[in-house]
């Protein structure tokens, strides 16, 4: 393969293997995500406080994360697939709960 730039995205057809594997989060600390030591988004029990109880969701409430970027998974795609459905049903959990919280449905 070539390094010529994949049609109209301006970024390399082919990239050396390692940089697939980067995930840069950096990002996240700014808006008050926690991460490990890697840089991988804490989710779930992993987050060590004992308030979040749906899997997937971050230390910021009602932000989930899923597949490469989360701390402990399993870095595979169907693994990723996978969470993505699971967090659509945490997503409603959280949804119905907010509008029971507010007497509302959303």
């Amino acid at each position: 393969m070539s390094n010529e730039s994949r049609p109209g995205s301006g970024t390399p057809a082919h990239q050396p293997a390692d940089a697939a594997t980067r995930i840069d989060t950096s990002w996240l600390k700014t808006c008050g995500v926690s991460l490990d030591s890697k840089g991988f988004v804490l989710t779930g029990t992993d987050l060590g406080d004992g308030a979040r109880s749906m899997p997937l969701q971050t230390s910021l409430a009602a932000v989930f994360a899923i597949g490469d970027v989360r701390s402990a998974s399993t870095k595979r795609v169907a693994s990723a697939v996978g969470e993505g459905a699971a967090v659509v049903a945490q997503i409603h959990s959280l949804l119905a709960d907010a509008g029971e919280t507010h007497g509302s449905t959303l």
